[in-house]
């Protein structure tokens, strides 16, 4: 059974760079396919929400006959848009299944599909790769990729794992928008191109055009959201980070990956790949400590990630910490309005307070006290304006 998530709204157009793959574990002799036909005849990464996924996955070594997991997921990578579901056992080996994605959140073009089959004896397929849904159910798309040219025909491009539709109205520029031929691309360049999908559904380029350096490059700032064993997300982007990254701590001493924590605020130099990966050169913590907000007051109104305490509105994240009165781990849905609450967080780049840890305060305090430790951004006559 599906359970779709997310709201359909209107884009008439969406331009993404492609995110690469992400872990995929599989034995010999397994293979996974993931197409926008019923004959899997492609292998594709790149859908629109008028199309319906295909999964076909081949795990010859696993005992279909004694199955006890199976299951697929397709969930967004920055939003609460999710399916679930289990794949058809054809008792051969093979197990397919298909997703309409008209539902899909259409404010999420990055998405994420895993697949996980395993047996009674431990034997398992599992795969992650990421995908883009893009567009909406009417109007035109267009779609960017940037990356090396995988391979060339006479009239195609391949980029990211992606074939190109290349016609005479086609323009071809080099990094200063200069005019080239068609021959005078080659396997290994480092392109942007600017496509749209045709009657057909093929993606046929109107632009192609010569990646500078400066184009690989990435530069943000903002709050580490997820770490993981070689990775990080900022901002809803996965960077990673290997012996080469360097990684300074706001006095720009030199620290590792495991001595940053989400929640802290960092500055990062990023490599965009060929493959579309974010490869972190730096990354620096920025301290922000003069934004950080503590609040202690009833819980005015809770969203479906965010509550409201003392008008002050804290977004939520899966890594914030929610603790009882007695520091016992509670969730998020346990809080209710009108709930007392000490609230620490910080205040981002863009003015967004966000929750570090929520707990539920032991003490009742008359509703006319409020208690508030933060900035004072400003002061005028008789008043002043905290947090």
């Amino acid at each position: 059974m599906l359970k779709p998530g997310g709201t359909e709204r209107s884009f008439l157009i969406l331009i993404f760079a492609v995110l690469a793959s992400a872990a995929t574990t599989l034995s010999a002799g397994d293979e996974f396919v993931l197409s926008t036909h019923a004959d899997y005849s492609t292998d594709d990464r790149i859908f629109t929400r008028d199309d319906t996924l295909f999964m076909k996955v081949m795990v010859p070594n696993i005992d279909y006959t004694e199955i006890e997991q199976n299951e697929f997921r397709l969930h967004a990578s920055s939003g609460p848009g999710n399916f679930e579901g289990k794949f058809s056992n054809h008792l051969d080996g093979t197990f397919t299944a298909r997703l309409s994605l008209k539902t899909a959140d259409a404010s999420e073009s990055s998405w994420e599909w895993r697949g996980r089959i395993r047996d009674r004896q431990g034997r398992e397929f599992e795969a992650d790769v990421n995908i883009q849904i893009v567009g909406s159910v009417d109007g035109e798309i267009e779609v960017v990729l940037r990356g090396k040219i995988e391979g060339l025909g006479a009239d195609f491009v391949v980029v990211q794992n992606t074939t190109i539709l290349v016609n005479a109205s086609t323009e071809i520029v080099n990094e200063n928008g200069q005019a080239l031929a068609f021959a005078d691309l080659h396997v290994g360049q480092s392109v942007k191109v600017s496509a749209v999908r045709n009657e057909n559904g093929h993606l046929l380029a109107h632009r192609i055009k010569f990646m500078s350096r400066s184009e690989n490059e990435l530069e943000l700032k903002g709050v580490i959201e997820n770490i993981g064993e070689n990775t990080l997300v900022v901002l809803g982007l996965t960077f990673t980070v290997d012996s080469n990254t360097e990684i300074l701590n706001h006095d720009n001493d030199p620290i590792s990956l495991t001595e940053l924590s989400v929640g802290q605020l960092v500055e990062i130099k990023a490599k965009i790949q060929s493959a579309g990966s974010r490869q972190a050169l730096r990354i620096r913590v920025e301290d922000h400590s003069a934004n950080e907000v503590e609040l202690r007051g009833k819980i005015e109104s809770l969203g479906v990630h965010d509550l409201v305490v003392n008008g002050v509105t804290f977004a939520v994240t899966a890594n914030t910490e929610i603790l009882g009165d007695e520091n016992q781990p509670i969730a998020f849905v346990d809080l209710h309005v009108g709930l007392l609450v000490e609230v620490k967080g910080f205040l981002t780049e863009g003015g967004t307070a966000m929750a570090i840890r929520i707990k539920v305060a032991g003490e009742i305090f008359d509703d006319d006290e409020v208690e508030l430790t933060g900035r004072i951004d400003d002061i005028a006559g008789e008043t002043l304006v905290v947090a």
